[in-house]
């Protein structure tokens, strides 16, 4: 029997059967609708939440994080720390845990500073990946979950799942914090997730609020990262946040200096004005050791002239007895400053007498005094007075130097001028023989030139017959043998031949002209 392919094709094409039905699945809802995204929020009655995590702040406020053990134990982004606490493989001092009796639910209990504990559902809301979802039937499934019950199963791709390098809530202000709590549970995946957002946030502008929240948190890579990146960009770090560090912190960067370029001018007034700008800040830190610290040479081998004067003031308001045991040090850092001052404005402008009479007038103020404060006092002034003498003897000298440059040039423009007058008398009396020689040259080139020409003419007159007289143009001798005729004839042609002699003469002569100059 043929069967008939297109009938078949037909019935294919056809649907007999509708696979949702009339009334079957909207009788239980939809797909979409049976779940519900697993969450560490709400009422643990409907969450299925089977464990809870209590946290202690420091105010000795608590509260109640209702969590599930599959998610926090087992889940994609579990916690180490929490799954040896709640499957019993390890205890913790500051951990404790219920008993089950009578449907109590358990609980582990962490303390904590109260700003890790703001931070703390940032690290529940990262490990309940999205993921994550509770059945209607009440069964909790997770997409990567490692149980091997029935009822989990995966239900999620990679890229429905969020990604775990991103952190939702991270920022500049707690990223230490959360740093420190994804160390503090163990939960790897955090940990490469904080580090990566630090790595792209930490910059000219946040750098000094790393460096106080590593410090905060003893967390010694960060610090180490944040000190270096300060230090080493220091210009251009936001100095509004360096003026917040603490002492200690400041005094690290300040220091971290010393390994950069020794003698960068520009790098150690800019730093010369920071610390000034600092230290009148932080004047209930001032002391002389600091002040003398911050402006070691070796540290700042240049002071700019604002900070200088601001230093000068600051040693004016240190401690007598402070002051005392650092005094051969304040002279010279007092000189080094005066120094600065009259380097940027001159010693010129130093009124001499104006100095006085604040110095008089110091003295006036306390005419008791004869102690320290007296001694800082007659310190700034002496320094000012001699750095102003110092800068003018400096400038003498200079100027002396300068003048001395300057005569000696002259000197040496006076012997090249001579050199080049001696010069010159030799060119003309060089110039002087050459033209002598030249003339002689030319003498001798006209007396050999005429000398050829007498040559040329003796030779042309070897060539010719012997001359004779029209009357006596042939001797007695020949007339008897020739007749008179032919006499006639002979004399014609003689008297042609002699012409034609001086006709060729007078060309060789004109001729030898033309060839010699």
């Amino acid at each position: 029997m043929v069967r008939d392919i297109h009938h078949e094709s037909t019935l294919a094409e056809r649907s007999y059967f509708d696979p949702e039905g009339d009334n079957e699945i909207g009788a239980s809802g939809s797909a979409d609708e049976s779940h519900t995204p697993l969450s560490w929020r709400g009422d643990p009655n409907e969450t299925l939440a089977d464990w809870a995590i209590v946290i202690v702040t420091n105010e000795l406020e608590t509260v109640t994080y209702n969590v599930h053990k599959n998610v926090v134990c087992f889940g994609s982004r579990y916690s180490r720390y929490f799954a040896k606490v709640m499957t019993n493989g390890g205890s913790s001092s500051n951990v404790k845990k219920s008993n089950r009796k009578g449907g109590v639910t358990p609980f582990t209990k962490v303390e904590m500073d109260q700003k890790d504990a703001d931070n703390f559902p940032i690290v529940l809301d990262y490990m309940y990946a999205s993921c994550s979802y509770m059945a209607s039937s009440g069964t909790i499934a997770t997409a990567t979950s490692n149980l091997t019950a029935p009822t989990l199963t995966s239900v999620g791709t990679d890229e429905e799942c969020s990604n775990p390098s991103s952190i939702d809530g991270i920022r500049t202000e707690n990223a230490v914090s959360l740093r420190y709590l994804a160390k503090l549970f163990e939960i790897e995946p955090m940990i490469l997730a904080v580090n990566k957002f630090i790595q792209k946030d930490l910059d000219f502008t946040t750098g000094p609020t790393y460096l106080c929240a590593a410090a905060e948190y003893k967390d010694s890579r960060l610090m180490e990262s944040a000190q270096r990146l300060c230090a080493e960009n220091i210009e251009e770090i936001n100095s509004k946040a360096l003026m917040k560090l603490p002492l200690n912190l400041f005094r690290t960067v300040i220091k971290s200096l010393e390994s950069f370029e020794d003698d960068n001018k520009h790098l150690s007034c800019f730093l010369s004005e920071l610390v000034c700008r600092y230290l009148e800040k932080h004047r209930d830190n001032l002391t002389a050791g600091l002040l003398l610290e911050f402006t070691d040479p070796i540290l700042m081998p240049y002071i700019a002239s604002e900070a200088a004067i601001g230093f000068t003031a600051l040693i004016k308001e240190l401690h007598c007895d402070d002051a005392k045991s650092h005094w051969d040090d304040l002279v010279a850092l007092g000189r080094r400053c005066a120094q600065a001052v009259v380097r940027e404005y001159g010693w010129n402008d130093f009124c001499v007498d104006a100095a006085i009479k604040e110095y008089l007038m110091n003295m006036k103020n306390a005419p008791n005094e004869s102690g320290p404060k007296t001694q800082i006092d007659s310190l700034l002034f002496a320094t000012s007075f001699a750095a102003a003498l110092d800068q003018a003897q400096e400038d003498f000298e200079e100027l002396h130097m300068e003048q001395e440059k300057l005569q000696g040039m002259v000197s040496v423009l006076h012997e090249t001028v001579v050199l080049l007058e001696k010069a010159s008398e030799k060119k003309d009396q060089y110039l002087e023989k050459q033209n002598r020689a030249l003339e002689a040259a030319r003498n001798e080139i006209q007396r050999l030139q005429d000398q050829i020409l007498d040559e040329k003419s003796q030779q042309v007159h070897r060539h010719l017959m012997p001359q004779y007289s029209e009357d006596s143009a042939f001797s007695p001798s020949i007339k008897k043998l020739v007749s008179p005729s032919r006499l006639v004839e002979l004399d014609i042609h003689a008297k042609k031949k002699t012409k034609r002699i001086k006709e060729l003469r007078t060309k060789n002569e004109m001729r030898s002209h033309s060839l010699l100059p």
